[in-house]
């Protein structure tokens, strides 16, 4: 999952910019630049936003798919499964 936390930490970093300047919200110079050019602070904080958001939609899978993790690792059949559902619907 560790790709589509990056994509989505992209995304959201594009649209935070997109959103702010269409209301008119002046961001820090430092983070109108390209995702991979951030700060690293920013760039963290905005992995872990992003990872927070796809451990929920996991979540919500699993309690509406009743598909349940059998480890602690993301190795199981059904943690590959929810990966699968997941990366088609992202």
């Amino acid at each position: 999952m560790k790709n589509k936390v990056e994509e989505l930490a992209n995304f959201m970093h594009l649209e935070y910019e997109r959103f702010a300047q269409k209301s008119g919200w002046e961001t820090n110079s430092q983070c109108k630049v390209e995702f991979d050019k951030l700060p690293e602070a920013n760039k963290k904080t905005m992995l872990w936003v992003a990872e927070s958001i796809l451990e929920r939609i996991k979540k919500e899978l699993e309690d509406k798919l009743l598909i349940k993790c059998e480890c602690e690792n993301g190795e199981c059949p059904n943690c590959q499964r929810l990966c699968e559902v997941i990366d088609n619907l992202l």
